[in-house]
């Protein structure tokens, strides 16, 4: 149910990191984990569920209850899709994290427009889960090639562009997943958040690209809460880490530290 890769640091305490949609726990192994290892002792960067391609895709509850028996008391970083799980378990165990970072993250959907939401998730999965799930890069692995493109290709994700590397994690899930996990955790089934993340006694940074105008607004929507600090990153679209990882990594480093934000 729920995977992981750990790195051993020489701070103290925990940290959890997510992913977004269609990536892996590999992806931001590279760049924060040598970033964050004198802040922390571990940290744990976890496939979101239904990626991966390791296990069934869980339900939302039996997820977030399997994530606090291993990690009962863990700092929080999510990107996009994994923004949400962070801020979805945060809502969850309101006093399991000190800290939460996350960039690009949808806080909730109130009840209107939210069946409209369900379909289109709905709709894309039905799309992911008609894909062949062939293993590794090749011929065979075209239809999900191609998916990936033309979901990068998103204006949402502004110039940025999926090179071999990136192509290759993203290819360790099985579409069937994929689609459950759209079915499960999508935007359209996440309750709203606003409400319950105000009331945790968890301080919280947010992280949206100047370019992205939507998720810009639900920084500044959620910094009303007396626990939540908004900031955007210059011409940065929704992928903020491909887009200026060094200030997003400084922003991120020194808020998890409690350096202050630069």
């Amino acid at each position: 149910m729920v995977s992981a890769v750990e790195v051993e640091g020489s701070g103290t305490g925990a940290l959890l990191l997510w992913h977004g949609f269609t990536q892996s726990r590999w992806s931001l192994v590279h760049l924060l984990a040598p970033a964050l290892a004198s802040t922390y002792a571990r940290i744990a960067f976890l496939d979101n569920p239904g990626h991966g391609g390791l296990a069934p895709c869980p339900e939302p509850g039996a997820y977030f209850n399997a994530i606090e028996a291993v990690w009962p008391a863990a700092d929080l970083f999510g990107y996009s899709m994994g923004g949400r799980l962070a801020l979805w378990h945060l809502a969850s165990y309101p006093a399991t994290a000190r800290r939460a970072v996350v960039i690009s993250a949808h806080p909730g959907l109130a009840s209107n427009g939210r069946q409209e939401r369900i379909a289109s998730d709905h709709r894309l999965a039905e799309t992911i889960a008609a894909i062949p799930a062939v293993a590794g890069l090749g011929v065979a692995t075209e239809p999900l090639l191609a998916f990936l493109r033309e979901w990068n290709a998103n204006p949402l994700f502004g110039s940025r562009r999926l090179e071999a590397a990136d192509l290759a994690v993203r290819l360790r899930s099985e579409p069937r997943q994929l689609a459950s996990s759209l079915e499960r955790f999508g935007t359209g089934r996440q309750p709203e958040l606003a409400p319950l993340i105000g009331r945790s006694p968890s301080q919280i940074l947010y992280i949206a690209g100047e370019l992205d105008a939507a998720y810009s607004q639900h920084g500044a929507q959620l910094s009303r809460l007396p626990n939540v600090t908004a900031i955007t990153v210059a011409g940065a679209a929704h992928d903020v880490i491909a887009a200026a990882p060094e200030r997003a990594v400084e922003a991120i480093v020194s808020f998890l530290a409690d350096e202050g934000l630069t």
